[in-house]
């Protein structure tokens, strides 16, 4: 769960110090198998107020404190309901995203 935590780390960041685009501090990630450990699709529709894991990593698009990220994913995946799903972020505009696939699982 290192991947999320560091998702989540940015997001904390941003909060903390309100880190405008004009400052210096840079996070440049590379997430091996980004998984929040619980289940996706009840994350995302049962969850309005946004209190699981997956829900607080899933859209990081307000973090302009990360600014290069590398994730890299299992070309199979396992099922959702397995709690090993991937999460797919959506960053922030001037993110520079890097996604490859790689083999295992």
């Amino acid at each position: 769960r290192g991947a999320v935590a560091c998702l989540y780390l940015g997001k904390k960041l941003q909060d903390k110090f309100k880190i405008s685009e004009e400052t210096e501090i840079e996070l440049n990630l590379c997430l091996l198998d980004p998984v929040p450990g619980n289940l996706i699709f009840p994350s995302k529709y049962m969850d309005p107020l946004g209190f699981s894991m997956a829900n607080k990593v899933l859209d990081v698009s307000n973090c302009s404190v990360i600014t290069r990220c590398l994730s890299i994913y299992p070309y199979e995946p396992l099922p959702d309901f397995s709690f090993h799903a991937p999460t797919l972020t959506k960053f922030h505009p001037s993110t520079e995203v890097e996604e490859d696939v790689t083999l295992g699982c």
